[in-house]
């Protein structure tokens, strides 16, 4: 309504999670970074079923990310706000955002509902396509 850009990348995990019933079957995961002139920028981490254990009435989450052959940088996981259990953002987006860009392999290792930290792999031959976002 604003006229304004919202800028978005969106990754798609190389592998999927195996997770029990209900939630059994291919079930991929993503990353998502969002600039909304309004809201602000984040970085999601999100999966296609299931329940990362990540909400508001827990203690914030911590996402282990590693990127390439990098040590693993721990992230603060952020419940979603419409209380979807299946994705959480980032924080600070910005870091993640520098060392994605720069990663041809990035791991994502989730806490998950009666399945333990998973782990999700993303590949991409330039790392994370991104312009859109200030630092």
């Amino acid at each position: 309504m604003s006229g304004k850009n919202i800028g978005i990348a969106l990754l798609a995990s190389d592998n999927s999670l195996a997770l029990d019933y209900p939630y059994a079957g291919e079930n991929r995961g993503y990353i998502l970074v969002r600039a909304h002139p309004k809201h602000g920028t984040h970085a999601i981490v999100g999966v296609q079923q299931g329940q990362i254990l990540c909400s508001p009435a827990l203690k914030p989450c911590r996402v282990f990310v590693k990127f390439d052959d990098a040590a693993p940088k721990s992230f603060r996981g952020i419940a979603a706000q419409d209380h979807s259990s299946t994705t959480i953002a980032l924080d600070p987006p910005h870091e993640f955002i520098a060392a994605a860009r720069k990663a041809t392999k990035i791991l994502v290792q989730l806490p998950m509902y009666q399945a333990g930290e998973p782990i999700l792999e993303f590949s991409t031959p330039k790392g994370l396509v991104w312009d859109s976002v200030k630092k």
